[in-house]
């Protein structure tokens, strides 16, 4: 397993395929085990670029310190010439090379994919965002706001397990049943960390579109799923951003975690090499 050291940090990462670049950016989960179920078909077209953020998985960090999304970026930026400098073939060792990347991510990771985009020039050349949290985008942002820091309050006070059930409740509705998650042996580490040190800084993120429209090379889309609620708030922000960024909205099959969940993962995976390829 390599890693990409940045500012104080080892960032793991995976390659997987052996043309072009393709840099995927998971959601709460913050791993690149998230994609699984998408890279096999991913990588048989691009070079698939998957990794743990910072703190998470096999990555190292400060888990003190509340995540920053410009360093996150910086930490991607790492990544990126790390995986990059390690796939060159002994040919392409003298030759000009193209370090621009096309970067997909879903929700939190789309926030990331956004920031990515706003601090790094030129280092982005299709930006493709799915269901992303922009909350500030949102006219009722102050009360959805509210409901992050409720999420925040309860794992500090009750721990993770019940943190994670009331974010599921309001990020992931279709997977409530009614039934609390029972209360794990050991503290789950990862768990806590997405609640009390990042949701806070991914949903009440304000990017600079002009700024991203600029720096993004080629282009820009939007996703949103065919089986996301319309009321839920990170479907709301979808045409609000792509009206910021002047891009298109695309429909891809699923719900918000449609990538990972067996019977749509396959469908997602195609419709996202196919958006990515037009």
């Amino acid at each position: 397993m390599p890693f990409a050291e940045s500012d104080g940090a080892s960032i793991a990462y995976e390659v997987r395929g052996s043309r072009g670049a393709l840099l995927l950016l998971s959601a709460g989960n913050g791993k690149a085990t998230a994609f699984d179920a998408v890279v096999p078909l991913l990588a048989q077209h691009f070079r698939v670029v998957t990794f743990d953020r910072r703190c998470r998985g096999r990555s190292t960090g400060d888990a003190t310190q509340a995540m920053d999304l410009a360093q996150t970026a910086r930490d991607l930026r790492c990544v990126v010439r790390a995986a990059l400098q390690s796939t060159k073939s002994a040919h392409d060792q003298g030759a000009a090379s193209d370090d621009r990347v096309i970067v997909f991510g879903t929700s939190g990771g789309a926030v990331s994919a956004l920031s990515l985009a706003q601090e790094c020039p030129g280092l982005v050349s299709t930006l493709v965002v799915h269901e992303p949290p922009v909350i500030s985008l949102l006219p009722d942002h102050s009360s959805q706001m509210d409901q992050i820091v409720k999420i925040v309050e309860c794992s500090r006070r009750e721990g993770p397990h019940a943190g994670m059930d009331a974010f599921v409740q309001l990020a992931l509705p279709f997977f409530w049943d009614g039934t609390p998650t029972p209360k794990p042996s050991e503290p789950d580490a990862d768990t806590a960390y997405f609640l009390e040190q990042e949701i806070m800084a991914i949903n009440s993120y304000a990017p600079d579109f002009e700024l991203i429209r600029k720096n993004v090379t080629e282009k820009c889309i939007a996703l949103v799923g065919d089986a996301t609620g319309p009321d839920v708030f990170y479907a709301r922000t979808v045409p609000l951003l792509a009206e910021k960024l002047q891009c298109d909205v695309a429909v891809v099959p699923g719900n918000h975690v449609g990538y990972l969940l067996p019977n749509t993962a396959s469908a997602f995976g195609e419709a996202l090499l196919k958006i990515i390829q037009t």
